[in-house]
């Protein structure tokens, strides 16, 4: 079971409602972004009772691939839009882990090692983006 589809979901959602709290004008995403925890967290439930996890890997990636969506193609959230760029490639070594466990093609087996080391890089990655993210914001709220 991997847990870090759940953390990266809530360095999302936690950057949004960040925004949210610093922009009034933010609020109408609210009840987006609540629905969208609940599904979260029915989702990790879900992978924590189930033991399915082929299928709730597919789940958190659409999921977080939705909430990147719904960054970019809306100008409101534009604040975070920077931060959801880092999650990207996480998400896309995920996929394609995903689809070589899916095809059980006898190369992806040869190039496992290489995208679980991408995927530790990218995670890294989206921890320093979600600091500095913070960093630059508990800036412009001090000034």
């Amino acid at each position: 079971m991997d847990i870090f589809p759940f953390l990266v979901t809530v360095f999302l959602l936690r950057s949004i409602k960040n925004a949210i709290k610093v922009n009034p004008h933010l609020k109408m995403w609210e009840k987006t972004v609540n629905l969208l925890i609940t599904i979260s967290i029915v989702l990790v439930t879900a992978q924590l009772v189930f033991d399915h996890d082929h299928v709730t890997r597919w789940l958190w990636n659409i999921l977080l691939l939705s909430i990147i969506w719904l960054i970019q193609k809306n100008e409101e959230l534009h604040s975070i839009k920077t931060f959801s760029y880092s999650v990207l490639p996480f998400v896309i070594i995920s996929l394609i882990k995903d689809i070589g466990n899916l095809l059980n093609d006898t190369d992806h087996g040869r190039f496992n090692g290489y995208l679980t080391t991408a995927k530790g890089f990218a995670a890294i990655w989206i921890f320093a983006s979600w600091y500095s993210a913070n960093r630059q914001q508990k800036t412009l709220e001090k000034e």
